[in-house]
């Protein structure tokens, strides 16, 4: 499971607090809670390359970002010991263990965690052929084209788990012989 850094949490202590979950490489803020199920925004990111292939098609739902999501990042969290909750992305028509915030969620997330040192994909797509919504660094959002360029957006994904899944109660150590 997941632990936290601050023992004896209430769930009013969870949310909207600057909550952090840690776990190996990857922390995760607590964007919303509701019915016992915790939404996480990656406090870190991932890098994406190309949001889009050639070889897919020009939506979020056949988009690279969401089979790299859901492909090999996916499995790297299960066998750390994740356990993300499949969602169903209503705008996308998809349902996801890890997804990209749509521009409506981001819109929800205070300033804080909207300021990022690098630009980051969102699910939507741009009003221009080959483009989608990211987020640039002072958290203003900005149609960006998908091509390889130095500055090519990252992924900061979101999953949702059951909060009893999140705390870790500590083992007690074993009694010396």
């Amino acid at each position: 499971g997941l632990y936290v850094s601050r023992k004896d949490l209430s769930m009013s202590e969870l949310f909207p607090k600057n909550f952090i979950i840690q776990r190996d490489a990857f922390d995760w803020h607590v964007i919303g809670i509701e019915n016992g199920i915790a939404t996480l925004l990656m406090r870190t990111d991932i890098f994406a390359g190309s949001y889009y292939s050639d070889k897919l098609g020009d939506s979020y739902r056949d988009s690279f970002v969401r089979k790299r999501l859901n492909g090999w990042i996916l499995e790297t969290l299960i066998r750390d010991g994740y356990r993300p909750i499949p969602t169903e992305i209503s705008d996308s028509g998809s349902e996801d263990s890890l997804w990209e915030l749509s521009a409506e969620e981001f819109e929800k997330l205070p300033k804080r965690l909207k300021v990022f040192p690098r630009r980051w994909w969102l699910r939507d797509k741009g009003s221009k052929p080959g483009t989608s919504l990211c987020v640039n660094r002072d958290g203003s959002l900005e149609e960006c084209e998908d091509i390889p360029e130095t500055d090519t957006p990252t992924l900061r994904p979101a999953m949702r788990m059951k909060l009893e899944d999140l705390i870790v109660r500590e083992e007690k150590k074993p009694e010396p012989d």
